[in-house]
């Protein structure tokens, strides 16, 4: 994507290239000139009823601060009708590209299980469930220790009862305890059980129920 092709925020933030895009969000590689640091923007394209819920999330994930292996909130844009999060940025990318579909020596199962579980227990410390925990949403520093993101966020954009079709649930199957997959809230354990997946791909090279289609798994 060139520069030219990129949008404006504010004055505040030069956005420098797109790091990735999802149904929901497009994220941006941009520099903060005020404290001269790189910093990641999420764009969320998202309806205006969502708007509420997502400043409440990012409100509630600022409170937490710079805690360990977490992603830090800095800011929140709201522009031309659209909600933008301002976070830390990790360069090291996404867990799923760490992993690769490759076996991981013990070691490196060890540290993430032991940076994700500081992780969630911040979160769940704080009454805060993640809700759509997957290597896709981990993020990694430039010493490759792992960084939760997105906390919350995929329920509310998943969730709107406004719209005009059913509300779904939201999550990634493969990740997802059996009881969210039948309609049960984010929990604590449900986390918990979407941690449990994604070491049990980090120790065998692919995820439980690896190849089954949407159905097989809701089954």
């Amino acid at each position: 994507m060139s520069n030219a092709s990129l949008p404006t925020l504010n004055e505040r933030y030069d956005l420098t290239c797109c790091l990735g895009a999802g149904s929901h969000k497009t994220v941006y590689l941009a520099t903060d000139s005020l404290l001269r640091r790189p910093v990641a923007i999420s764009v969320f394209t998202s309806p205006a009823t969502t708007r509420a819920p997502l400043l409440r999330e990012a409100r509630a994930m600022a409170q937490i601060g710079d805690l360990p292996n977490l992603v830090a909130i800095y800011d929140v844009i709201e522009a031309d009708q659209t909600f933008c999060l301002v976070s830390q940025y990790l360069p090291g990318g996404t867990l799923a590209s760490f992993l690769s579909n490759a076996p991981q020596p013990v070691t490196n199962v060890l540290r993430f299980a032991i940076q994700l579980t500081r992780a969630l227990d911040s979160l769940h410390a704080r009454d805060i469930t993640h809700g759509d925990l997957t290597p896709n949403n981990i993020l990694l520093d430039a010493d490759g220790s792992a960084h939760v993101s997105d906390f919350g966020f995929s329920n509310i954009l998943c969730d709107d009862e406004s719209a005009e079709q059913a509300p779904t649930f939201a999550g990634t199957l493969t990740y997802m305890a059996p009881e969210r997959a039948w309609g049960s809230p984010p929990s604590a354990s449900a986390d918990i059980y979407a941690l449990g997946c994604i070491l049990y791909e980090a120790a065998t090279g692919t995820p439980p129920h690896a190849g089954c289609d949407p159905g097989e798994l809701l089954r």
